[in-house]
């Protein structure tokens, strides 16, 4: 491998500091104006998210779930009994090192130095992987830059944003690089294994003997598999097609030597694959048994954009990496065979008839990149120094415009004091007093979307709803629980929902008067325990409930 001298090093932890600093900088101003704000009549709480705040608060609250004593995920936003399943164990974990009082806060907290760990691990293991096949240490971390914070020409879209569709840059993590340091911790330690999985596996090659290089392959394989399980398959496909080109090279070419090398490392790619390979048969027996997860699964669309999008945030790449393929494969076909396949059948995979097509193009930015470096330098005129700076110089600024422009909306969320990203005061007043009120655990608690959204964020309850994916039947309970609030459902109607959904308790604060004009106060089977400002709890009362 091409090694990585000390002063890279150095360089790439200055760069990831940098890097990982201005993506926090939106989030210490929402922070910062949310306190300032404190005592004042209307008054925030910053929910810890300027973006996807839905899927925020739903890692809060996994990593709630880890602080209740849970190892195993079990969803908050619906009253269906479930099993358990080993997913999200980081946010999980994370949960474990939290405690009350102030518990919203240390966990919001907790994740974002999750996000600031995971990011890192993102962008040294990127540059490890770069330097595998560039020797350039300037176009290293000219492709560390692309890979980690640049993008296409997506942007280029938004002058006619009812012509064109919303770019890959703005809501697909796994296409570029920088929506996961912004906010997708798991994301970007997924990539981070990934990356050294691969590096492992070439380890394998050049090993002369031992289970060292095994075990760290196999340590980085299932690791992946954890922060992100698509990634399990995606490891295994990768080698798999880099080893299978090889051995059959060899074969080819009657290579007795080869032939034997690859031997050894398909029984040694075999005994690193055992974990991974049981954490796949788990996945798979787990989505195909359990009712929740069955849900759940069907639920969970992440289907990959128009093939147009695609072209239009990665066309100016596309014909630097074809030369840049062509030449790698000349020079080094070792190195080559890792990553040509893999882009050559990355329309395939984003094509998958799975529920999240669209994870399938996790890493490929990053191998895209190092063809189209290789493509760059091997054109006569860009050879010299000087020409390639010119080009960096008039392209970065291109890619970073996408990056730019979500910082910009981060800081502008960070300065509105708004629903979703920042939660009125006295609602998480509320919602903290339902979890101290509450007599059991994880009761099930009927409110509007979007606070069934928040509520398990700041309490340990169960919702009817609250996320698309995770709330099994959310759109026919949707119109369920509209219709509770609204007058004119009766009172038979309402009783029969709380029951057949064991429901203990019922909120009433301003969303959800805004679906229907019902007062919990006129009905006899809830009774009032908490109230402040605009927002009231009302306990189920079983007993007036069966009369």
């Amino acid at each position: 491998m091409n090694m990585v001298t000390r002063t890279e090093k150095y360089w790439v932890i200055y760069y990831a500091s940098v890097v990982l600093f201005i993506t926090t900088i939106p989030y210490l101003i929402a922070f910062q104006i949310a306190e300032g704000r404190k005592g004042e009549t209307q008054s925030y709480d910053f929910s810890g998210f300027i973006f996807g705040i839905n899927d925020g608060n739903s890692y809060i609250a996994k990593m709630r779930s880890g602080y209740e004593g849970d190892w195993l995920f079990r969803s908050p936003y619906t009253d269906m009994e479930q099993k358990g399943f080993l997913a999200f164990f980081p946010y999980i974990l994370l949960g474990k090192l939290a405690s009350k009082p102030a518990l919203h806060e240390q966990l919001v907290v907790l994740f974002h130095l999750f996000r600031i760990f995971g990011g890192a691990l993102s962008i040294f293991a990127t540059y490890d992987f770069i330097a595998y096949f560039i020797d350039s240490v300037y176009w290293r971390r000219v492709g560390l830059i692309f890979a980690s914070v640049g993008g296409g020409l997506g942007w280029a879209a938004l002058i006619n944003q009812k012509a064109f569709p919303l770019p890959l840059e703005f809501y697909s993590p796994e296409s570029f690089g920088f929506l996961e340091l912004y906010g997708l911790p798991h994301l970007s330690l997924g990539k981070a294994f990934l990356f050294w999985a691969i590096l492992s596996y070439i380890s394998l090659w050049q090993a002369e003997g031992g289970l060292k290089p095994v075990g760290r392959l196999s340590f980085f394989w299932i690791s992946a598999g954890l922060a992100q399980p698509l990634l399990l398959g995606l490891v295994g496909l990768i080698i798999g097609l880099h080893w299978g080109i090889m051995q059959w090279r060899a074969i080819v070419s009657g290579d007795e030597r080869k032939i034997g090398q690859g031997k050894s490392v398909f029984w040694k790619l075999l005994l690193a694959s055992f974990l991974p390979v049981c954490f796949i048969l788990y996945n798979f027996i787990k989505f195909s048994t359990d009712p929740y997860l069955m849900i759940w699964n069907h639920q969970n669309q992440l289907p990959s954009a128009n093939i147009f999008v695609y072209i239009l945030s990665y066309g100016l790449f596309i014909p630097f990496a074809i030369i840049g393929g062509f030449r790698l494969w000349e020079k080094n076909v070792f190195r080559a065979a890792l990553l040509v396949p893999w882009l050559i059948i990355v329309p395939l995979l984003v094509s998958l008839p799975i529920s999240v097509q669209r994870r399938t193009i996790e890493g490929a930015w990053v191998g895209l990149v190092i063809l189209t470096i290789y493509g760059v330098i091997s054109i006569d005129k860009f050879t010299s120094p000087r020409y390639g700076q010119i080009l960096v110089m008039f392209g970065l600024p291109l890619a970073l415009i996408a990056s730019l422009i979500l910082l910009l909306g981060g800081m502008k969320t960070a300065f509105h004091l708004h629903q979703p990203a920042f939660i009125p005061s006295p609602m998480v007043e509320m919602m903290e007093s339902l979890d101290d009120l509450q007599g059991d655990k994880f009761s099930v608690v009927l409110a509007s979307f979007d606070t069934s959204n928040v509520l398990p964020a700041y309490a340990s309850v169960r919702v009817l709803n609250g996320h698309g994916p995770e709330s099994a039947g959310g759109e026919v309970l949707q119109r369920e629980v509209e219709k509770f609030y609204q007058t004119e459902g009766s009172d038979e109607e309402r009783a029969a929902m709380l029951l057949s959904h064991h429901i203990h308790y019922v909120i009433w604060g301003p969303d959800e008067r805004e679906l229907g004009s019902w007062n919990p106060a006129d009905a006899a089977y809830l009774k009032l325990i908490y109230k402040n400002e605009n927002y009231f709890i009302y306990e189920v009362d079983e007993a007036k409930l069966s009369d």
